[in-house]
């Protein structure tokens, strides 16, 4: 009975432990935003007459946990409108991967205009 108790413990602990790291973690738009080549594109962007971004938004594609710890992808996006009258609208994406380890990578994602 201790056994069961002291590993019941054991479990509880990590996971709360666990729970508590991931809260302290830096948001995906935050890590994205300090990315060299984020930064490139969103000062390209803005140099072009755009203003400051307008909105940003993160949607989460996969997540996954485990006795490690929580892993997910997120797409992030920076959308930014012009400041002239006719209203023009551009956009900045990436790609933001956490690994299980606190590990982040993030991918610059290249829009190509449609054809028309």
């Amino acid at each position: 009975m201790k056994k069961m108790f002291a590993m019941s413990m054991l479990v509880a602990g990590l996971a709360g432990g666990s729970a508590w790291a991931t809260s302290l973690r830096p948001t995906a738009d935050m890590v994205a935003r300090m990315d060299p080549a984020v930064q490139a594109a969103i000062n390209a962007v803005t140099a072009e007459d755009f203003m400051e971004e307008d909105r940003v938004v993160d949607v989460v594609l996969s997540s996954h946990c485990g006795f490690v710890g929580c892993a997910s992808e997120h797409l992030v996006v920076f959308t930014f409108s012009s400041r002239r009258s006719n209203r023009m609208a551009a956009s900045v994406t990436a790609k933001v991967e956490y690994d299980a380890f606190g590990r982040w990578e993030v991918s610059l994602i290249e829009l190509l205009p449609a054809k028309r």
